[in-house]
């Protein structure tokens, strides 16, 4: 035989007359089986809220000098966790919608409550407690992997802080500026400064399609290769291929990088640079008001099977005084309320007038423009910038 559902009611009447007509209704009504316990005072309800087993409160809105109200808000204090039903008499309809406000799930007016209407009004009251409470705590597990996945990512952003060099680096024979925003604690932007054998100065910058989580966690998986390799190669354009062969279908399908590798040769006072479909580095000749894009056509990182993906190298003086700034194009594509672009056209236009200021300046000037463009837009993309200013030698 299948067991009876149980609904246990505590009814809060200070009338016994009205206690009576509830027990009655209650008595009638056959679709489950209801175990009503009554308390006739404040005080008594208030103990036994706190004590006594039950699935559903009725409460009088007057009790005596008390209101139900002020029984519901004591009940509240003690982290009750009921569902309610206010019973009103006439004309105390509008307060028990206010006491609605405060939780209550429904309120029935006296002398027209019938069997049916309790029971129904008590199972969506049930219903509804029963919903709300997974929704709390649900919302109780969802800030709890919100505060783990905040403390994951301030973890990862020291740890993407910490292998970034800093923003302005002073060698023997060069000078390196860097500026790095991510539009979230961590980005898909990256850069490296390396001082290679014979004095050579390695500069990188990539993007990681896409920001947040995934992407730094692919950006330090792809920093790890390049410095491997980079060590290993003298080439930049043999540095992206062994670095292209490493992430092949090594990376989801959806992932990719691009990025620009410069190595700077003092002794030779040449720049050597290869590109992986990232945007044009800008040279800067000294004393000359004119800048040349660095543009190579090579192949997006991790799509291009090794016998396609190709990477060229090419070379161009880089005397004292010269400087190239490279940049991602978190740069390029931020907006201002019009929906403009900052552009490469007015990044390079802008840079051709900076020529003879220093690599710091010139970045500081970079960025303060392209902030001053987007006015109050945010920035949709990481936004990194890396530059080099060859020296005298010491």
């Amino acid at each position: 035989m299948e067991q009876q559902t149980v609904i246990r009611v505590l009814l809060v009447d200070d009338s016994e007359d009205d206690c009576f007509i509830t027990r009655m209704l209650v008595e009638d009504i056959h679709e489950t089986l209801i175990e009503l316990q009554w308390c006739a005072t404040f005080e008594q309800a208030l103990v036994t809220s706190c004590q006594a087993p039950h699935d559903i409160c009725l409460i009088d809105y007057q009790l005596g000098s008390r209101t139900g109200i002020e029984l519901f808000q004591a009940m509240l204090a003690n982290d009750y966790d009921k569902p309610v039903i206010f019973l009103t008499g006439q004309g105390d309809e509008s307060i028990a919608v206010n006491a609605m406000k405060m939780g209550v799930q429904d309120y029935l007016i006296k002398g027209q409550i019938t069997s049916a209407s309790l029971y129904r009004a008590m199972l969506n009251a049930i219903e509804k407690s029963t919903m709300l409470r997974k929704i709390e705590d649900h919302q109780r597990e969802l800030y709890a992997v919100n505060l783990k996945m905040m403390a994951d990512l301030e973890q990862a952003r020291s740890l993407q802080q910490a292998i970034l060099p800093h923003s302005f680096i002073q060698f023997p024979r060069a000078t390196v500026a860097t500026r790095f925003i991510p539009v979230e604690k961590v980005g898909g932007d990256f850069y490296d400064v390396l001082l290679l054998p014979e004095d050579k100065i390695g500069i990188m910058i990539a993007d990681v399609t896409g920001h947040g989580v995934s992407a730094a966690m692919l950006s330090f998986m792809i920093y790890g290769l390049f410095k491997t390799f980079a060590f290993e190669n003298s080439s930049p354009a043999r540095t992206l291929q062994r670095l292209n062969d490493a992430l092949y279908q090594k990376i989801p399908d959806e992932k990719f990088a691009t990025l620009f590798y410069a190595i700077y040769d003092p002794h030779r006072q040449s720049l050597f640079y290869a590109s992986a479909g990232h945007p044009p580095g800008v040279y800067i000749r000294s004393r000359q008001p004119d800048v040349e894009l660095l543009d190579r056509h090579g192949a997006l990182l991790g799509i291009i099977p090794s016998d396609l993906a190709r990477f060229e190298d090419a070379q161009i003086p880089f005397y004292p005084g010269d400087k190239l700034v490279l940049f991602t194009d978190g740069l390029l594509e931020i907006e201002n309320e019009k929906h403009e672009i900052f552009g490469l056209k007015r990044c390079k236009n802008l840079l051709s007038t900076a020529y003879d200021r220093s690599i710091t300046d010139i970045m500081e000037t970079l960025l303060t423009h392209a902030m001053e463009f987007s006015g109050n837009t945010e920035l949709n993309d990481d936004l990194t910038m890396v530059g080099i200013e060859a020296c005298d030698s010491e």
